[in-house]
């Protein structure tokens, strides 16, 4: 036993070695982006969003919104129990249904825009068929109710009208077969909870997670329940997670108040986007069509927005009296929206 306990140790030993080898090599290139776009002349952005509109009709805080593939639908869920379906342009809501959980923390289209995926603190992922001009009681409307978690479900992203990924509170994502209301796959790699995930635009199949364990995964469902590669650098928890447009990188924020982003293919930290007067973690981020203009929120500020190139804060959104829950951009590039504990969403551009 003494000789087992000796090598655990050894094991441990060298993989926090690897581990710090790893976090060194990721800073050494963290300069990489701002100096390329230094030496190509590349000039600093400017943006001027400005807000459109705001969405009002929820009665308590709103912890989670997604567009719809049209880019003018928005589905949103809040602790009053209800989730609405909005049309964005003449800012009217085309449905509601009250939940049978009020704790909710995800909610999202189908690529179809057919179907809608809700869940939170009870533990399930629960699909809903969209109708237009519906209003549906408790238990009324629903698909499909997938319950194997053991955890609260924190995230829920569809591959098509049979198949959704989740992520939970008990350190595991899976891979749901929605008609069979089973799990098809199971991913368990992660140490702590897992609080985010984003799907690779270029291919359906790849996501990465971000967790409370400080680390990103990158996954591929059809390949191997196990990771296709770890990503260090983080020293707090990951609390949100988008891909590039060109699937070939991805942005993890942080409760260590920092985002950053990280490149596949070097396996390597690209650019980091911070400020020294900004200490509280970051709860969401999205990023526009281009990949130029990074937007995130904080835990009690304001929305920043970020040039993905130079790391430097171009741009403040303010107009939310509290926290800022889910930023999220239109799946066509032409806005980004942001949900708040104020009950409300609103629509930049």
């Amino acid at each position: 036993m003494a000789d087992y306990d000796k090598v655990q140790r050894e094991v441990q030993n060298l993989r926090d070695q690897l581990n710090n080898l790893r976090i060194d090599a990721a800073e050494i290139k963290s300069e990489a982006l701002k100096d390329a776009g230094s030496n190509q002349g590349i000039a600093q952005l400017r943006t001027t969003l400005k807000a459109r509109k705001r969405l009002g009709g929820h009665f308590s805080k709103i912890y989670a919104f997604d567009w719809a593939p049209d880019s003018r639908k928005l589905v949103s869920a809040a602790q009053d129990g209800n989730l609405f379906v909005w049309d964005g342009l003449y800012s009217l809501k085309n449905m509601a249904i009250v939940l049978r959980s009020s704790w909710v923390m995800t909610s999202s289209f189908s690529p179809s825009g057919k179907f809608m995926a809700a869940g939170g603190l009870d533990n399930m992922c629960t699909i809903y068929k969209y109708e237009e001009s519906a209003a549906f009681g408790v238990g009324e409307g629903v698909v499909a109710e997938l319950s194997g978690h053991e955890g609260y479900l924190s995230r829920a992203i569809f591959l098509d009208d049979e198949t959704v990924f989740t992520t939970s509170g008990d350190s595991s994502a899976a891979l749901w077969n929605i008609s069979q209301r089973e799990i098809s796959t199971e991913f368990r790699s992660h140490q702590a909870d897992v609080m985010c995930a984003a799907q690779n635009p270029e291919n359906k199949n790849v996501f990465v997670t971000g967790s409370v364990d400080t680390t990103a995964m990158l996954w591929d469902v059809r390949a191997s329940t196990f990771p296709q590669r770890t990503f260090l650098g983080h020293e707090s928890d990951i609390n949100a997670v988008t891909f590039f447009p060109d699937g070939n990188a991805f942005i993890c924020g942080s409760d260590d108040a920092t985002c950053r982003l990280f490149d596949i293919r070097s396996s390597g930290i690209l650019n980091m986007y911070g400020d020294d007067r900004i200490v509280c973690g970051v709860t969401s981020l999205a990023v526009n069509k281009t990949g130029r203009v990074l937007v995130a929120s904080y835990d009690d500020g304001p929305v920043v927005v970020w040039d993905s190139i130079f790391g430097e804060a171009v741009q403040k959104l303010e107009g939310h009296t509290k926290r800022i829950s889910c930023v999220r951009t239109a799946p066509d590039g032409s806005a980004i929206g942001t949900s708040s504990w104020d009950s409300t969403i609103m629509i930049w551009a």
